[in-house]
């Protein structure tokens, strides 16, 4: 690839987080900083947290040139001020707002759950007024273009999480690390929703089985779970406990890699990763490595259809009222089967799926590259 830079001028730019806790938060952020000063050299970060309000930040933000959305699920429908206080008021932010990558958070993949997605009204202004600012809106995947439109945004623009982005990986077109060639290192990434750590132990143990001699390491990425009587229900304490305990009497390994990015190192020997965690699924595509997500909600679900991948639910539904958009779930019975199913796939024909999704991600890059490029046009100043 050729050099990127779109203006060697010292940009200012006000880059709003969502990382608190969850070690993926704080890989989009870092990604998205890379993306930025790829292509504008000496722009200058300052970052402020989004989820907290900012009315006292307010003065320091307008300082700045342009105000960047860092990614994350932002496309919620009551993100703001719910999850994103900001401001009082929008127009006390006399800067353009820029959304870099965002996506939505939809509980499951339901044409149902995409198309009862709306915004409430405030939202709608942020987003409507993000749409006036800068044109286009970012968006991480399909489902988050599709639920902007439905809400009438018509500017999402399909740039890829930028988490996908790994710049060396990129410019050195690395193709996939096949763990047919030599499997010494498999990953298990955690499950966010409790109701699915009972198939997190049947998952180390299967893994265990299935290949005996080989390293496996589970990772947590918000944490260890809390195992104190207080948390959560009986039957959630009981799961976390034996999950810990699982793990020890099956020799596995974990750690904790949450409230910083550089936890994801992990991943780099990571011959397999096999898990819950959308953003290991992520960091391992960007780094060419074999990577099945077990899809525990929405996020996963669109990565996967954006990149032309397969996903394993976590979950299955209680009732077929398809329409029914608070239709319960249970965890996933097949668990154990589909994932072997699909490993079984995937070495009979030569993990040739994920072809096409490293190919999506290199003309991807592209776009975000002329999305990021925007910035300079919005940030001339007479």
């Amino acid at each position: 690839m050729n050099d990127h830079t779109v203006s060697n001028r010292a940009i200012k730019i006000a880059v709003l987080s969502g990382a608190i806790k969850n070690s993926g938060d704080y890989l989009i952020v870092a990604r998205s900083r890379e993306l930025l000063q790829y292509c504008y050299p000496n722009c200058i970060l300052t970052e402020f947290i989004r989820v907290f309000p900012l009315d006292d930040k307010l003065e320091e933000i307008n300082n700045n040139d342009i105000a960047v959305f860092a990614g994350g699920p932002g496309y919620l429908p009551n993100c703001y001020p719910d999850h994103m206080p900001l401001v009082g008021q929008l127009k006390d932010i006399r800067i353009p707002m820029f959304s870099l990558g965002m996506g939505w958070y939809g509980p499951d993949s339901r044409v149902s759950t995409v198309y009862h997605y709306i915004f409430n009204e405030q939202t709608k202004k942020l987003f409507s007024r993000i749409e006036d600012d800068t044109s286009f809106l970012g968006c991480r995947d399909w489902f988050a273009v599709n639920v902007l439109r439905n809400n009438g945004i018509e500017g999402g623009v399909m740039t890829g999480c930028p988490a996908w982005y790994h710049i060396p990986t990129l410019k050195a077109e690395k193709k996939l690390k096949s763990p047919m060639e030599s499997l010494k290192k498999i990953c298990i990434s955690d499950p966010a929703n409790p109701r699915d750590l009972e198939n997190a132990v049947l998952l180390a143990d299967y893994l265990s089985n299935t290949f005996p001699g080989v390293k496996i390491q589970f990772v947590f990425h918000r944490g260890l779970p809390d195992r104190t009587e207080d948390a959560g229900t009986r039957e959630e304490h009981k799961a976390a406990g034996l999950l810990l305990e699982a793990l020890v009497l099956k020799g596995i390994s974990y750690i904790d890699i949450s409230s910083s990015k550089q936890g994801f190192s992990v991943y780099d020997d990571c011959d397999l990763h096999v898990g819950f965690r959308v953003h290991a699924h992520i960091y391992n595509l960007s780094m060419r490595n074999v990577s099945i997500l077990i899809e525990e909600d929405g996020r996963g679900a669109g990565v996967n259809d954006a990149l032309g991948l397969r996903s394993i639910p976590a979950y299955e539904f209680l009732s077929d009222r398809n329409q029914d958009t608070a239709v319960q779930k249970t965890a996933n019975r097949y668990l154990i089967q589909q994932v072997d199913d699909m490993l079984n796939r995937l070495w009979n024909t030569g993990f040739s799926m994920y072809d096409q999704a490293f190919e999506t991600m290199q003309q991807t890059f592209h776009t975000m590259l002329e999305h990021i490029s925007t910035i300079d046009r919005l940030t001339a100043h007479d």
